[in-house]
C-alpha cells in the first residue's frame, strides 16, 4: 500500500474512533481487490457524517454481514461452527473475530478460511 494510502487511512480510521468510540468495521463482500481501499474510504468518510445513533445501526449491519458471510463459507467448506464435527468427524473450523485468534484451527495468524469475505483491518 502506498505510504500517502496508509496515511489516508490511518487518519480516517482516527476520526472514526474519536467520533464513534469503537474500531470502524465494513464488510467488502462482492468487492474486488483493487476497489477495497476506494471503498473503505468512501465509507468511513460516508459514514463519519452520521450521528451516533445511526452509526451504530450502521456498524451492527456491518458485523452482521461479516458473520453471515463467515457462516456461509464455513458451511460451504463442509464444517461446523463452535467446534463441533464435520463430515467423517472433522473438527469444524469456527473462524475468527479480527485477530481475536491467531492462529485458530490451523489457520496462520490473520489468514482467512478459503472464501471468506475480506476485511480491513486497522492500520497500526
Amino acid at each position: 500500500m502506498p505510504p500517502a494510502a496508509l496515511t489516508a487511512l490511518r487518519a480516517a480510521f482516527a476520526a472514526y474512533e474519536a467520533s464513534f468510540g469503537h474500531t470502524f468495521v465494513i464488510s467488502l463482500e462482492g468487492v474486488s481487490p483493487d476497489e477495497y481501499l476506494d471503498q473503505v474510504l468512501a465509507g468511513i468518510r460516508t459514514r463519519l457524517g452520521n450521528d451516533p445513533e445511526e452509526e451504530r445501526i450502521v456498524a451492527a449491519d456491518e458485523l452482521r454481514r461479516l458473520g453471515r458471510t463467515r457462516l456461509r463459507t464455513l458451511l460451504a467448506a463442509g464444517a461446523t461452527p463452535a467446534g463441533g464435527t464435520g463430515p467423517a468427524g472433522r473438527t469444524g473450523d469456527t473462524g475468527t473475530a479480527a485477530g481475536t485468534v491467531p492462529g485458530a484451527r490451523g489457520r496462520p495468524a490473520g489468514a482467512r478460511a478459503p472464501g471468506a469475505a475480506p476485511e480491513m483491518r486497522h492500520p497500526r
